[in-house]
């Protein structure tokens, strides 16, 4: 009804609708934010957070003082509707308490609408009808600003990856890694075993049988380093994929089930910029950088344990370079981390200038705008290129310092 005219609404309530309408015997829902026929109905289910908050009959919801009695007062004072119906005006007058609450709401816009009210004659004010200024408070945006996240990352995203990869894959990449590595220590112990067994060579001449034992050693650490690493990646290539598979969809569904006032505060370069960017990030670069990640800390680990192993005095220092180590990393960690969600963030808009550029091209050449647009555009690019650049510059800040560390 809020698509026709008042009194079109009425006609079509009373005719159609309403007890008397054409479907007065037929079962009728009727979804409405105005008041005007709310005493008319059997029965008023009042929706407030997307539940149930209140439900019974036009006088019964004004006994109970609930929400739909506030929505009522409010709606009678901040609305231009100048009256109210005959049988609605005789039911609020009946509730005396309500009668009072709204009385005491005009009387306190009555100072701002003081000129207005004394133009009124004295038959508009015997009975309940109001003359309003409109609403001057200021109304928040509908589209926020997109805000990015500070702080470390919540072990809770590391969990919800992990599940998203399958403890079994995730497990399983982890060990064969580790094995993988015991592996090479394993060979490297080996070796140097072989090359201080004065045994192994008698004058100079290899002892045949030694020399086969120890390659026979030697060459299945390195077979099975090379199977665990393959099976390593192989489990870790699966996982990925099932995790990209898996948060992709559940970000689809949780789209596809997201309410409309969702898309009216959400703009679409939102959308691209998760449905896009950050899925190639899950799909292409995280894989990649768990995998040197991995490889590189069991790496680190095995050669401290071979070098502890032969040189002993080494684990001395390994702690004081370990905490040096540590804290150059996290102040990196630190700066690095919201850099690159301000980065995120500056790039939604760029995808959402486009999208709408798109959509308008006709109206853009009709006001021939288009040296407008392009210049916003640019601008837009330029602010994530800021944004993108100090990343590098702190990329290259931490390789310096790591790189001149390890010179020490």
């Amino acid at each position: 009804l809020s698509a026709v005219d008042s009194h079109v609404g009425k006609h079509i309530f009373d005719n159609v609708i309403g007890p008397q309408g054409q479907l007065n015997k037929k079962t009728r829902v009727l979804v409405i934010h105005g008041v005007t026929f709310l005493h008319q109905v059997d029965n008023i289910v009042v929706m407030k957070g997307g539940e149930i908050s209140e439900m019974g009959t036009f006088k019964e919801l004004l006994a109970k003082r609930g929400e739909f009695s506030d929505f009522l007062v409010h709606h009678i004072v901040e609305t231009e509707q100048v009256e109210l119906d005959p049988e609605m005006e005789e039911l609020i007058h009946e509730d005396k308490a309500l009668r009072q609450k709204i009385e005491r709401q005009i009387s306190k816009r009555s100072v701002t609408d003081s000129v207005r009210s004394n133009s009124s004659d004295g038959s508009r004010r015997e009975s309940i009808k109001f003359d309003v200024q409109p609403i001057t408070n200021q109304i928040d945006k509908l589209i926020q600003v997109e805000k990015a996240e500070t702080g470390s990352v919540k072990w809770s995203v590391y969990w919800h990856y992990l599940r998203a990869v399958g403890l079994l894959l995730g497990l399983t990449s982890i060990s064969f890694q580790l094995l993988s590595q015991g592996a090479n220590i394993l060979a490297s112990i080996w070796l140097s075993k072989w090359t201080s067994d004065n045994l192994a060579a008698v004058n100079g001449v290899q002892v045949i049988d030694k020399r086969n034992s120890y390659l026979e050693v030697y060459a299945a650490f390195g077979f099975s380093q090379v199977v665990l690493i393959v099976l390593g990646a192989i489990a870790l290539a699966f996982g990925s994929v099932l995790a990209s598979r898996n948060l992709h969809l559940s970000m689809l569904n949780n789209i596809l089930r997201a309410p409309m006032s969702f898309f009216d505060t959400t703009p679409t370069g939102r959308l691209v910029n998760r449905f896009g960017k950050d899925v190639d990030l899950v799909d292409n670069v995280l894989p990649l950088t768990i995998t040197q990640s991995l490889s590189g800390f069991v790496i680190v680990i095995g050669t401290m344990t071979v070098i502890v192993w032969s040189t002993p005095i080494f684990a001395s220092i390994i702690l004081p370079i370990g905490l040096i180590y540590y804290f150059i990393q996290n102040f990196y960690l630190t700066t690095s981390r919201q850099l690159k969600r301000i980065e995120a963030v500056s790039r939604s808009p760029i995808f959402s200038h486009f999208s709408e550029t798109v959509s308008g091209a006709s109206s853009i050449r009709a006001y021939g705008a288009e040296t407008q647009f392009m210049q916003t555009l640019e601008e837009r690019v330029d602010v994530n290129t800021v944004c993108l650049y100090p990343s590098l510059v702190a990329n290259r800040w931490l390789g310096i310092r790591l790189e001149q560390l390890a010179i020490f």
